[in-house]
Formats: C-alpha cells, sequence, structure tokens
C-alpha cells in the first residue's frame, strides 16, 4: 500500500514539473513575441527618404499685373531637406506694339533648383524655408505668325517659405510663398523690376515617403 502511494506521488511530481516546464516555455515564446512586435511598430526609419514629382502653379509678378506660371519638377527627399529640379512654363497674355503695327506677344519659360530645409515637422504638417534659382529664357514673338522677334535669357531668384501637409506616405500638397528677384535682363519693352515681387504657389507631389 505505501509502495502505491509512493509511486503516485513521484508521477504527479513528474506530471507538475513537466506542466511547470510547458508552460514556461510557452509563456517565454510570447513574450518574445511580444516583444519583437513592439520594436518592430515602436521603431522609427533611421532616415527619411522620398522621391516624388511634382504638378502645380504659381501666381508671379509680371508687367501690370499677376500671371500664372504652370510649374514640373523631379525631387528627393532626404532627412528635412528637399532638393527639386524644376521647370516653369508662363501661361499669361501680355501683347505689345513694340514696332508699329504689328503686335508682339510676350512668352517665357525657366528651370532650375529648389531646395529646402524644414524647421517645424510636428506630424503631418511640415514647415520649411526656401531658395529657388531658375535660368530662363525669354522672347517676343510676332502674335500673327508666331515668328521670334526678339529674345533674352535671365535669372531668377526666389525665396520664401513652404507648408505642406501629408495626406499619406504618398501624397503631398504645398501652398508656399516668397519674393523673387530677376537679374542679367535686358529686353526691349520690360525691366528687371516688372516681375519683381511677390508670389505664391501650389503644388501636389506624389511619390514615396518612408515617413
Amino acid at each position: 500500500m505505501m509502495l502505491l502511494i509512493l509511486v503516485r506521488i513521484i508521477y504527479m511530481k513528474k506530471f507538475l514539473f513537466l506542466f511547470v516546464f510547458v508552460s514556461g516555455v510557452a509563456f517565454s515564446q510570447d513574450a518574445d513575441s511580444l516583444l519583437i512586435d513592439s520594436l518592430l511598430v515602436e521603431i522609427p526609419p533611421e532616415h527619411t527618404i522620398g522621391l516624388f514629382i511634382q504638378a502645380g502653379t504659381s501666381l508671379s509678378p509680371n508687367p501690370d499685373t499677376y500671371e500664372f506660371l504652370t510649374n514640373y519638377g523631379l525631387g528627393i527627399v532626404y532627412d528635412r531637406f528637399q532638393i527639386i529640379f524644376l521647370a516653369s512654363f508662363y501661361e499669361g497674355e501680355l501683347n505689345r506694339r513694340l514696332i508699329f503695327p504689328n503686335n508682339f506677344s510676350l512668352d517665357y519659360q525657366l528651370g532650375g533648383g529648389f531646395v529646402s530645409y524644414s524647421i517645424l515637422n510636428p506630424g503631418k504638417v511640415e514647415v520649411a524655408p526656401f531658395i529657388a534659382l531658375q535660368f530662363g529664357d525669354m522672347v517676343w514673338e510676332r502674335s500673327d505668325t508666331r515668328e521670334d522677334f526678339l529674345r533674352e535669357k535671365f535669372n531668377l531668384v526666389q525665396m520664401g517659405v513652404s507648408i505642406r501637409y501629408h495626406l499619406n506616405r504618398f501624397v503631398k500638397i504645398e501652398l508656399l510663398s516668397g519674393y523673387q528677384k530677376m537679374s542679367d535682363f535686358d529686353l526691349a519693352g520690360l525691366k528687371e523690376s516688372d516681375f519683381r515681387g511677390y508670389f505664391a504657389g501650389f503644388n501636389v507631389k506624389v511619390g514615396y515617403f518612408n515617413q
């Protein structure tokens, strides 16, 4: 009788030990899984990078008024820096009678670079001062034949502030405003001060941002 009781106690101890061991292994695996999942969720990317294209418009000073330019760009993002290669096209209608009785229409386009640095990035909203340098080609062409009459190259510098809103990882919208100044310019009927002043713009950026 005593021998039977002893055997049962030994088996119970083995069963208890096996239960504790299996429970400990399972708990350890769950804890490791939770730790790994937590690390995967909470660790941010080491660097903010992005590649995007953008399209937009800007309202810029022109002789006698403000007129629109259409803008296209290809940009990259690295941490707080954003660099864009720009191309802009004049969309206005300016006509002058430079030589009587012919009318001439103004046309110009420009391209260059845009660099900004984010000083405020609390989440979905980003604030970034910028500077842009573009090189342009401006021409008076005859309104009736569209033949080039006079042509001049110029430089345009813009400085201002950009405010961007992150819709999601793939789309951003941007409002920007600043001051621009033209240089190295001399074309009949126009002067540098005609294109100097404040401007405002709106862009849509589409690409990949790992934020």
